[in-house]
């Protein structure tokens, strides 16, 4: 009986990790204002989310740039961007 009470009680603790970290975005429901709400995890996540698409768009254009480069030296061209 007392162990499957705990049970219960870390499966909803972890239930609730995880939706505030990783599926919940939405911080209007007064179930997520606590001080572990998701702005720790999920904000941080969308972030480095972000930071890679930039990282992504930049690496993209230089790799651009050097098959233009390749192309240009093996074809005798000047082509530009």
């Amino acid at each position: 009986m007392v162990g499957s009470y705990f049970r219960k009680i870390a499966t909803d603790d972890d239930n609730r990790w995880t939706l505030q970290r990783v599926y919940t975005h939405d911080e209007s429901d007064i179930q997520y204002r606590e001080v572990t709400n998701r702005t720790d995890g999920a904000v941080k996540r969308e972030h480095a989310l972000k930071y890679a698409e930039k990282i992504k768009k930049l690496r993209a254009e230089k790799e651009r740039e050097a098959a233009l480069d390749a192309f240009n030296y093996l074809n005798g061209k000047n082509l530009s961007v």
